[in-house]
């Protein structure tokens, strides 16, 4: 086994740090001169090569990853400011361009494509294209397919409280930055289909509507085209909630273990190849055709293509007969992907995997050492307890972070499902093949059904499991670092004693900073949440949270004090105006002014008479009036915050406060 590329290994702690900052740093830093800067590097690159400079080269090979990370990152998360000036909430007629179809809701079908405003002249952008199903006439779109419609575009919606899912942030680390509403009366087919996007989403329905008009239970047709298409909507909530609860998710989403046991089954069938002249290089080439076919069959997500792209590499290495690092592989296919989509980066499942991944590669061959069992039961056994067991603790600071749980039964359940998975799948294979030759052995449907009320079973047992992973954990960005430090830092002590010293270290580290934590008083604050047609205000001070609503008359409930519409945090001062009747008290220096419930009010007077250092608006209001409201305060320089469009509000002390 070869040793670990620490060349490609810097390469890609490189980049990553490149797209990190390019997500860190300010927006406007997008519009640095890359080009030239990028050439100076290579310049300097060749020379300090032609020159034998090897620290030169790598300081410079840093720097000019280091560039492409930012820029890229930059590039794909900053929409550009000419289309939001000009287009943003605006009816505008545009090409669209479906790319790929989601789950639709009751009243609205929704797709990922591109916007192009018709007469613009820069690349279209990203966007959720939505149309609503305003009757039973209304047509679906076709992903491949290129339209003309009138579109109104805008931001997504911000998080209406700090706890709330930010649905914003999360389509922006997709590259995603708006939400196109289409006009159904408007849209209209133009030019040609994009041929791969177009014959594959036909391809995906008509494999659909084969395996659905098999007898098949529910639950086996929605496992065949999760396992097998990707579609996990067949699925019930109650199965896939109660799976997830026993930390078998993964499972039924598409990611190595799935591609890995497709690359075996279809290289299996091809092997016979093997025996003619050349035999190999053909058995690789439509090896790597199937897998690419594949992977654009089922969308192509970063899970998908990181283990496609992997097994790629291994069968290439199969081939060339040489056995290349594990590692290294999972290496240049995370390099590879990085390089052409830099947000995968933000992808919970993109993380995860390698985490995943870097888990087996680095404490497999640990517990290999340990014990090597004879027997092929028991080593089958043991192989899924040294890949379930590094797996999830690797990837446990990332689940506490995003999901806030851990489920304590993932060991059963990755023993007793997993056979079964493995199984299950080339049965169901077989029997897609069966099902496009038109051939439906009823031996077959009885077994497949068979094995999926097995793992439907095995699923409701595990259950029981479920009740101590309830507990909810909230971590924070710093503790995931410190706590992937203290995993390496214990692997590496194996092969190395002289770092036993820092785990101790470590586990101090992680100690003074929880009860660092614990001990500083938490800084108070007051909260505006965004809520149609409702007003709320909500106060932690020590610790204890009290929430103050407030209605269309203008009465509050839960109000603490006398003073129930104006309230002060720290140094800050906060008044709320329900009414018009409303008597003005005299106000602090650095008060701030909560507008709710439309009410009717001359903007002009209240800002002269009162003059607030920033106006607040929250979704109690009419856009119109809001709108009014925006102006006046953009006319006297007064900050305007709109909870409709920036999300909730907040006020916070310092601890010296």
């Amino acid at each position: 086994m070869k040793l670990l590329n620490i060349a490609l290994l810097k390469l890609l702690v490189y980049l990553t740090s490149g797209i990190m900052a390019g997500y860190l740093l300010p927006e406007a830093i997008n519009t640095m001169p890359v080009i030239p800067v990028g050439a100076f590097l290579c310049c300097i690159l060749a020379l300090s090569f032609l020159y034998n400079r090897k620290h030169y080269f790598e300081v410079v090979c840093g720097l000019l990853f280091l560039t492409i990370g930012i820029y890229s990152c930059q590039t794909q998360l900053t929409p550009p400011r000419s289309f939001i000036a000009t287009f943003i909430n605006k009816p505008i007629a545009a090409n669209i361009y479906v790319q790929q179809e989601l789950p639709a809701t009751k009243y609205r079908y929704r797709y990922i494509g591109t916007v192009n405003p018709i007469h613009y002249s820069q690349s279209p952008l990203q966007a959720i294209l939505e149309i609503p199903k305003t009757s039973k006439n209304v047509q679906s779109l076709t992903p491949g397919l290129k339209y003309l419609s009138v579109a109104r575009v805008n931001y997504p919606a911000p998080p209406p409280d700090p706890i709330a899912f930010n649905y914003r942030e999360y389509l922006r680390k997709k590259g995603i930055h708006l939400i196109a509403e289409i006009n159904p009366a408007s849209v209209s087919e133009t030019g040609k289909p994009s041929p791969v996007r177009f014959w594959m989403f036909r391809l995906k329905n008509h494999l659909t509507g084969l395996i659905e008009d098999q007898s098949l239970d529910p639950l086996t047709l929605g496992l065949i085209k999760a396992l097998i298409l990707g579609d996990r909507s067949e699925l019930s909530p109650e199965f896939y909630n109660s799976l997830r609860a026993i930390g078998g998710a993964h499972l039924i989403a598409l990611s190595g273990l799935h591609i890995g046991i497709l690359v075996s089954f279809t290289s299996f069938l091809l092997w016979p190849l093997r025996r003619f002249k050349n035999g190999g290089g053909i058995h690789f080439v439509l090896l790597s055709v199937f897998l690419t076919f594949y992977i654009f069959l089922v969308g192509a997500s970063a899970s998908v293509v990181r283990a496609g792209v992997m097994c790629v590499f291994l069968s290439f290495s199969i081939l060339l007969q040489d056995r290349i690092s594990a590692l290294n592989t999972v290496i240049t296919s995370a390099f590879i992907l990085l390089v052409f989509h830099p947000l995968y980066l933000f992808d919970v499942g993109f993380q995860l995997s390698y985490a995943a991944l870097a888990g087996i590669f680095l404490l497999r061959p640990i517990f290999d050492r340990i014990w090597k069992p004879k027997n092929r039961v028991i080593r089958f056994i043991w192989g899924l307890i040294t890949i379930s067991f590094p797996a999830q603790l690797f990837t446990a600071p990332l689940t506490l972070y995003y999901f806030h749980q851990f489920p304590v039964a993932f060991l059963l359940t990755n023993l007793m499902l997993t056979p079964l998975i493995m199984l299950f799948l080339p049965v169901a294979y077989l029997g897609s093949l069966a099902f496009i030759g038109g051939i439906v052995p009823g031996l077959f449907v009885l077994l497949i059904n068979y094995l999926a009320r097995i793992i439907n079973y095995i699923t409701g047992a595990l259950q029981f499991e479920s009740v101590f992973s309830e507990y909810v954990i909230n971590l924070q960005p710093v503790q995931v670092l410190v706590l992937y430090a203290f995993l390496f830092i214990v692997v590496r002590s194996v092969y190395r004693k002289q770092y036993l010293m820092l785990i101790p270290m470590c586990i101090i580290f992680i100690q003074i900073r929880h009860l660092s934590e614990n001990l500083l008083r938490k800084p108070d604050q007051l909260v505006i949440s965004h809520h149609y047609k409702k007003s709320e205000v909500n106060i932690t001070r020590n610790g204890l949270q009290q929430s103050h609503h407030y209605s269309r008359e203008g009465s509050a409930f839960d109000i603490a004090d006398s003073k129930e519409y104006f309230f002060k945090i720290g140094n800050e001062s906060l008044l709320v105006i329900t009414t018009n009747q409303f008597k003005f008290p005299d106000l602090p220096t650095s008060s701030q002014i909560l507008l709710t419930n439309s009410t009717q009010i001359n903007m002009d007077r209240l800002l002269n008479d009162l003059r607030p250092s920033r106006v607040i608006a929250d979704g109690s209001n009419y856009p119109e009036l809001v709108s009014r409201w925006r102006l006046s305060c953009m006319q006297k320089n007064i900050p305007f915050h709109y909870t409709g469009e920036k999300g909730y509000y907040i006020i916070k002390t310092s601890y010296g406060d």
